[in-house]
């Protein structure tokens, strides 16, 4: 692991030992070197990983402050990252209380965006995802038709990332996601898969992946419970 990996973790157990909260300052580049036992050059190449993450952020000539919460599973939106890799990110162990491959009939949604005629057989993949053993996101993953002979195969381990069998098993490089985010509420099904009431409010996020070419890869509605993710977008201008 490099030295500013280890870097990252050691301020992330900071935050949390210290009980920090949004808007709260960090001691100076000095004292939490000392602190810590890290270079302040290893410490600065941290805390910009963490900028990028959106978990902090810095002021000139004030200082640097958390800005956000640190108990959720964080995902900075102009990044792709699987939900998986959110949630190991965060600090949590992945995992899955339902796998489910079936072959559907593609809608005018998942047509559309998958390019393909109306009612052709696409793959869907049901799961629901876990971290640390609690269910935190519903979701279901529609295949463009090259994948399915490769994921027809797949035997899923508890951290299966649909991410990492396109780009190692497939050999696909992946390119553009693009997404949307949608709020809904659980309905009686939802609300029993993440086991929450009936009517919580949810985040449905809208994802559609494309490989290097722009051919479509992925079209993947994932329902979140929002007491549980944190996303940051970084908007110039």
């Amino acid at each position: 692991m490099s030295a500013y990996i280890k870097a990252k973790d050691s301020i992330l157990d900071y935050i949390v030992s210290n009980q920090l909260r949004p808007g709260d300052k960090f001691p100076t580049e000095t004292e939490l070197s000392e602190q810590l036992g890290i270079s302040r050059l290893t410490l600065r190449e941290a805390f910009n990983a963490l900028k990028n993450e959106g978990i902090v952020h810095s002021t000139q000539g004030r200082g640097t402050f958390l800005s956000c919460s640190c108990d959720n599973i964080r995902d900075i939106l102009n990044n792709c990252l699987s939900i998986t890799k959110m949630i190991q990110e965060s600090g949590y162990t992945p995992g899955m209380s339902l796998f489910e491959k079936e072959l559907v009939d593609a809608n005018e949604v998942v047509a559309r965006k998958l390019d393909v005629p109306l009612g052709t057989s696409i793959v869907c993949c049901t799961r629901i995802r876990l971290a640390d053993g609690k269910p935190v996101a519903y979701t279901k993953d529609y295949l463009a038709p090259r994948l399915t002979p490769m994921f027809l195969s797949v035997v899923p381990g508890s951290d299966f990332s649909m991410d990492r069998f396109v780009s190692e098993d497939c050999g696909i490089e992946m390119g553009v996601s693009l997404t949307e985010l949608i709020p809904v509420a659980a309905d009686d099904f939802l609300a029993e898969c993440l086991q929450v009431a009936s009517g919580t409010p949810l985040m449905l996020l809208q994802d559609y992946v494309q490989d290097v070419y722009g051919n479509p890869l992925i079209y993947a509605e994932e329902t979140m419970k929002t007491d549980a993710f944190h996303f940051v977008v970084r908007r110039f201008g």
